[in-house]
Parts: C-alpha cells; structure tokens; sequence
C-alpha cells in the first residue's frame, strides 16, 4: 500500500498541471511549498526521459518484445 500512495502521488503531481480547475487539488497536500517542490522533482524526471517507448518495453519485456517483432515480421512477408 505504501508504494500505491507514493504513485498516486506522482500521478497527481504529473496530472495536476492539466486538471488546475479540479477542486480536488485545492486539498492539502496538493498545494504549498512541500507539494510544489515534490511536484517539480516528478514533472522534472517525467520530462528527462528520452527513450523511445519501444526502447522501454524492449527492456522491460525482451520476451514479449521479440514475439510482437516476429509476428510483425511473419505478416508482413505473408501479406
């Protein structure tokens, strides 16, 4: 549970910048010095990542990966 609050958290923190009108952030602890320096520190790290999604499932899933590869490649030599 206590690793489900810490993504919701950055969830929220990545969120907010779109949803600004939703009451629900004008709840503690969506707001203040503490809040706005976490939240800086997430969208910060969300922004520096330059892979390529195909790169991350590549890594995250070599198996899969090299399935979904190969059937690319066996319909396209069929077709």
């Amino acid at each position: 549970m206590k690793r489900l609050r810490i993504v919701l958290l950055q969830d929220f923190a990545v969120l907010q910048p779109q949803y600004l009108s939703l009451p629900f952030f004008s709840y503690p602890p969506f707001y203040g010095k503490e809040w706005e320096e976490f939240a800086r520190v997430v969208r910060a790290n969300i922004t520096d990542i330059a892979e390529l999604p195909s790169l991350l499932l590549q890594r995250a899933l070599p198996e899969l990966c090299g399935l979904i590869e190969n059937t690319c490649l066996a319909i396209l030599h069929a077709g």
